[in-house]
């Protein structure tokens, strides 16, 4: 796994859009909202994506016994992490290293 540590407005979302071109893999990201920031984003930089996802369609599909996604980008793993982990452990992430 690539880490990509970048300040905000620095370009981290702008290097997930131009890997995901390149391999075909979908960004999964928390909420609709950030799916939309997205794919405007890809449309605006003139990327052909794959249909970026959020985090509850990645999980709801598993549960449901769809491996979709064998491979994905995550734009803020931060967020992702903290709610996976309040769901499936119940257990509040209050901090972190990376």
């Amino acid at each position: 796994m690539k880490i990509i540590n970048l300040g905000r407005g620095q370009g981290k979302t702008t290097q997930l859009i131009y890997a995901s071109e390149v391999t075909g893999f979908p960004i999964v990201t928390y909420s609709t909202g950030g799916v939309e920031n997205i794919k405007a984003m890809a449309e605006k930089m003139r990327c052909n994506i794959p249909e970026p996802i959020t985090y509850y369609e990645l999980v709801n599909n598993h549960h449901r016994g769809i491996d979709k996604y064998k491979n994905v980008f995550v734009d803020d793993v931060d967020t992702i992490l903290q709610k996976a982990l309040n769901s499936y452990l119940n257990c509040h992430v209050v901090g972190a290293t990376m």
